[in-house]
């Protein structure tokens, strides 16, 4: 099939999804196969294709909806702007502030808008700030505490990186 690309994998789909980007139906295809195998970003990606490819905003706010029932942050943050293009301010700022508190900063922003034009409340801003910054500083956390867990594995299982160094393992993987 295709090289370092496992087909039972959801994130294989989504790759795939990524290498046909030209050719929409493939896409499509790869990307909803993605979204059942569980890939949020795969739902969310199928809503981009929807709303910036095809117009269609009904497909779009559906596949986006799929992928923040299966926790996409970024798929909540389009249905915003969807709702927000379509006049429903107060549907657009409710997803806007759920997506400012998982560590979106174009949500917050948008947050921060919606305090300045009236759209929302001093409390709910000051929530959603506070929020933000205790997801970005978990997510930070959990970052380095997943970084040190891999280079613990990477040395483990692989004592020659610490003399040869990762460029051999790119070749070695090459020639697999």
């Amino acid at each position: 099939m295709y090289p370092f690309v496992n087909p039972a994998s959801d994130s294989s789909f989504h790759a795939l999804a990524a290498i046909f980007s030209k050719d929409l139906t493939k896409a499509r295809e790869f990307y909803r196969k993605a979204g059942e195998l569980g890939c949020a970003a795969g739902y969310a990606n199928l809503g981009k294709v929807y709303e910036f490819e095809t117009k269609d905003m009904n497909k779009a706010k559906h596949y986006y909806s799929l992928g923040t029932m299966m926790g996409s942050v970024h798929a909540r943050g389009n249905i915003g702007t969807i709702e927000e293009a379509a006049g429903n301010d107060q549907r657009a700022f409710k997803h806007y502030l759920i997506a400012a508190k998982s560590a979106d900063k174009l949500c917050l922003d948008k947050v921060t808008e919606g305090y300045k034009d009236g759209l929302v409340t001093k409390d709910e801003y000051a929530y959603a700030f506070r929020t933000y910054q205790k997801s970005l500083d978990d997510t930070k956390i959990s970052g380095r505490g997943q970084a040190a867990a891999y280079h613990i594995t990477v040395r483990l299982r692989m004592p020659f990186l610490e003399k040869d160094g990762l460029q051999n393992v790119n070749q070695m993987a090459l020639h697999e």
